[in-house]
């Protein structure tokens, strides 16, 4: 998948939620590599979810908190701020198991 420094330039609505919650990485970029980073999981499954349109109800919870990331301090810990997406901006990709 591409680097979008603005999440609007996506057309798919759940690729662009996941963009509007990752924090900036290093080069001020919006990526989903990043997100996988944060979330400890494989990029290739961020790629599943927006290509199938689903995700699930824990994976949401996960992301709305790493969506409070703004940035970091000197020795790399998270300096939370606000939500950038909410649990119900997923509502409509969201799985139940």
């Amino acid at each position: 998948m591409p680097t979008y420094s603005s999440p609007e330039a996506v057309d798919n609505k759940l690729h662009r939620l996941l963009l509007e919650a990752v924090p900036e990485n290093e080069h001020c970029n919006k990526t989903i590599l990043h997100l996988a980073k944060l979330l400890d999981i494989n990029r290739w499954s961020i790629n599943k979810w927006v290509r199938k349109k689903r995700i699930s109800p824990q994976r949401v919870l996960e992301i709305v908190e790493v969506s409070k990331i703004k940035g970091y301090d000197k020795k790399g810990k998270p300096i939370l701020g606000e939500l950038r997406v909410k649990r119900e901006d997923f509502d409509e990709f969201v799985y139940n198991f």
